[in-house]
């Protein structure tokens, strides 16, 4: 009778035992879906900021290459033609570099371009990440370039 005893157990203890045991599973269900849904609305306000650093890059790059533009028509109007194509912004923009290089000669044939001027393509670019760039594309006098 000993042994049989120790085998059966109360119907009291099996009910609270799944009780326990169907709370633990809740319970853990509930994590993961707090979890979850924290997780997403983290991910959903971070994608806007990430979209405003990128845009405030853009904008800064852009900014550089109009007066890195505006800086080189000065030096080739006082001192035609432009030798140096390429070169690092001074402090505290040393950061970035900046080249130009005339447009394809297909633009350069364009009907549409006076026979006096050339395309010039001028990048300003963050050295660091290289794919972080702008470019800003005008018309130049033939002498600034040649």
């Amino acid at each position: 009778m000993g042994i049989r005893a120790a085998m059966t157990l109360p119907v009291g203890n099996s009910r609270r035992r799944n009780q326990q045991a169907f709370l633990l599973v809740e319970a853990l269900l509930t994590g993961i879906v707090m979890a979850t849904g924290v997780a997403m609305i983290s991910r959903s306000l971070t994608t806007p900021l990430h979209a405003l650093r990128r845009l405030q890059e853009r904008d800064a790059l852009l900014r550089l290459a109009d007066s890195t533009l505006t800086m080189l028509e000065s030096r080739a109007m006082f001192d035609p033609p432009l030798v140096v194509r390429r070169g690092i912004l001074d402090p505290p923009q040393e950061r970035y570099e900046w080249m130009w290089r005339l447009a394809g000669e297909s633009d350069a044939a364009d009907p549409g371009l006076p026979e006096d001027s050339r395309a010039v393509a001028l990048t300003v670019r963050e050295i660091a990440h290289p794919a972080s760039q702008v470019t800003l594309t005008t018309l130049w006098p033939r002498e600034w370039v040649e």
